[in-house]
């Protein structure tokens, strides 16, 4: 049975499902940016409750920088996604959630470059510029690992964010946090990025006392 069959079913065998009922409270509390892969849940697997998160996703979970020029094709949604959820909805944290294994920063491996050809993937071949120049930036600096590229691609990401005004100015005024994470998508372990190491080092570290 396919995935939509597998919905029309559900919605044919659950009577509770009739059921007029009011909607969670819609109260979220941070905005989670993550990648689109479909093996990564960023709601029911981190244990988040339904109405806290605002959920963005993208191939690679990217934050390309700010410009004048935010309103273009190019970053005109998480500019306005980051307006409604600093400004209108209020979040105290936004988190850049990346994951091993992610098939979009895969792509940019030097060694399967040929995947993306900018003539007939021209969208794409441009977006993942970004990622393909961390190749080779890693590269220069560690051994030649992907595993660096999405750390150093969720590093960026928190960098870029804050060239945002909403986030800028949140984040003088003292109402708002960025965080890094990586998730194994192995066990759902997660990795945290600490700045004053400028490592990521495993959440179960940093519990509070």
């Amino acid at each position: 049975m396919s995935v939509i069959d597998t919905i029309r079913n559900r919605q044919r065998i659950r009577p509770d499902l009739q059921i007029n009922k009011p909607p969670p409270e819609h109260k979220p509390e941070i905005l989670l940016i993550g990648c689109i892969d479909a093996r990564v849940d960023l709601v029911g697997g981190l244990g988040i409750e339904q109405g806290k998160a605002l959920i963005y996703r993208n191939p690679g979970a990217q934050v390309r920088p700010y410009s004048e020029r935010a309103a273009s094709a190019e970053n005109m949604d998480i500019a306005a996604t980051l307006e409604i959820s600093i400004d209108v909805m209020r979040v105290k944290d936004i988190v850049i959630m990346g994951h091993t294994h992610c098939g979009a920063i895969g792509l940019c491996d030097p060694e399967a470059a040929s995947k993306i050809d900018e003539k007939t993937l021209p969208s794409l071949f441009r977006y993942l510029a970004p990622i393909r120049q961390l190749w080779g930036m890693v590269t220069d600096a560690h051994d030649h690992s992907k595993h660096e590229v999405e750390d150093a691609s969720v590093r960026r990401s928190i960098e870029n964010l804050r060239s945002y005004p909403p986030v800028a100015r949140a984040l003088a005024e003292g109402r708002l946090k960025l965080h890094g994470w990586v998730i194994d998508i192995n066990n759902s372990r997660l990795c945290e990025y600490c700045p004053d190491s400028d490592a990521f080092v495993p959440m179960t570290n940093r519990l509070p006392a």
